[in-house]
């Protein structure tokens, strides 16, 4: 329990000193333009798990996911996970389960646009979130601006990850 306690506050102190900050090469919004509300409106969900438990884990709260009202899951998982593998986890969540959007953050696997960094830098997470409202917050993003400055490879792969989602 304590380590989840850790992990809580880590990434509390992650959203609130990095993702938040807003930054030119998006419009002057923050890298996580939804990041600081959903905590401080109490909509994140801190759990755990292993590969051998993630599918359970998953079940577990997408079963309980609109009693609570998350916007997002976080599931901090091993930090021994190797990157081949949580990915290939983030693959089959993502077939399976239709209503949500799994991404990743592995300690091994830089996550950068441009010279920014999206990584935690500590913790190897799965981000569990709702497909349409997160279709929606892309849309919103792109009106603001959000993605002005990113690359065309970054923007494809944005589109791309928003035809999946329909």
């Amino acid at each position: 329990m304590e380590d989840l306690k850790n992990f809580k506050k880590y990434i509390e102190n992650w959203i609130l000193n990095d993702l938040s900050i807003t930054d030119s090469f998006f419009n002057n919004l923050p890298k996580c333009p939804y990041a600081r509300k959903a905590l401080v409106d109490n909509k994140i969900l801190y759990d755990f798990s292993n590969h051998e438990n993630i599918y359970k884990k998953i079940d577990e709260i997408a079963n309980n996911w609109h009693n609570f009202s998350y916007d997002v899951a976080l599931i901090k998982m091993n930090n021994n996970i190797d990157s081949n593998l949580l990915k290939k986890i983030k693959k089959e969540l993502n077939k399976n389960y239709a209503n949500f959007i799994f991404l990743t953050d592995h300690l091994e696997v830089k996550e950068k646009i441009e010279n920014i960094s999206f990584n935690n830098m500590k913790y190897n997470i799965i981000f569990m979130q709702d497909k349409l409202k997160l279709k929606q917050a892309r849309i919103n993003l792109n009106k603001k601006g959000y993605y002005n400055n990113w690359s065309k490879e970054y923007i494809d792969k944005v589109e791309k990850m928003n035809e999946d989602i329909l």
